[in-house]
Parts: C-alpha cells; sequence; structure tokens
C-alpha cells in the first residue's frame, strides 16, 4: 500500500492511496477536505504516483468524484499519457477527448476495463526547461500554475 499526501501544517488535506494489484499501482481512494476541494491537490498525489510509481491504473466502480478527477486528468494530460487499457486482454489504446468525451469510453461498467497512466516519452532537454521554469518561478515566489483556487474545472 502506498499512502501520498497533502497537508497544510501538521494536518494532511488531500489524500490518495494506492495498492498493488499484478503488475500496476491501482488508486483505490483519494480524498480531499471540502474546505481544499478545486485546487488540484488530488491531480498533484495522482501525477506523482505515474511519476514515481508507474505504472497506475485507476479503479473500477468509481465515485462521481474519482471519475471527474480521470475525466480532468485525461483532458488536460500534463507531462502523462492515459489509455483505455483491458485487464483481461491487456490490450490497450491511447484515449482521446473530442467532443463527445473520451474515446475509448473507459467507464464501461465492467471490471476488466480501467484508466492506464503513463510518464510520457520527454526529451531530456525539455525536462530540464520545465524544471529551470519552475525554479524561476518558485524563487519569485509563484504559485504552481496547476495548483490553486481558480482551476476548478480541470484541477478536482
Amino acid at each position: 500500500m502506498m499512502h501520498i499526501g497533502i497537508f497544510d501544517k501538521d494536518a494532511i488535506v488531500s489524500y490518495v492511496g494506492l495498492h498493488q494489484a499484478g503488475i500496476y499501482n491501482q488508486v483505490d481512494m483519494q480524498c480531499t477536505l471540502s474546505e481544499y476541494r478545486g485546487q488540484g491537490y488530488i491531480r498533484k498525489c495522482i501525477e506523482y504516483a505515474i511519476t514515481h510509481f508507474s505504472p497506475v491504473i485507476s479503479d473500477v466502480g468509481q465515485t462521481t468524484e474519482a471519475k471527474e478527477t480521470w475525466m480532468a486528468l485525461i483532458q488536460r494530460p500534463h507531462l502523462h499519457g492515459y489509455y483505455w487499457l483491458n485487464l483481461e486482454t491487456q490490450k490497450k489504446e491511447p484515449i482521446k477527448w473530442g467532443h463527445d468525451g473520451p474515446t475509448p469510453n473507459p467507464w464501461d461498467d465492467t471490471d476488466s476495463v480501467v484508466i492506464l497512466a503513463l510518464p510520457q516519452q520527454t526529451s531530456s532537454a525539455i525536462l530540464e526547461m520545465r524544471a529551470q521554469r519552475a525554479a524561476f518561478d518558485s524563487a519569485r515566489g509563484r504559485k504552481d500554475p496547476w495548483l490553486g483556487r481558480g482551476f476548478t474545472e480541470f484541477n478536482p
């Protein structure tokens, strides 16, 4: 079991739990205190898991909030790729977001289909540029652009 959290001082305000499911790390719980919702903390936790514990898969039978989280991640993938994955056949397809939502649809109401999240192949030059920009912004007191109020549409 892995636990990833966001703290405000000494209090945990957002949490994602994962467990080993075969070769995958499966998200089995996510929660954020109501006053901290809509600021991208679950996104940050799941992206951390994808980067450090790949491959990560969604759970099945998701709550409305979990589905909204995965929809936000798929719509704005940042540094990761999202795939429709059939656990029985291991067939995977990239999920594309269109006018009618995700294609293929990862919410097909079976226990065999999940969302697979993987880091995208990114050149070392691009990663270095992003790291330098993050350090530059941090040194000037700028917030992470993926976190904070006002990003509720894509940061559950």
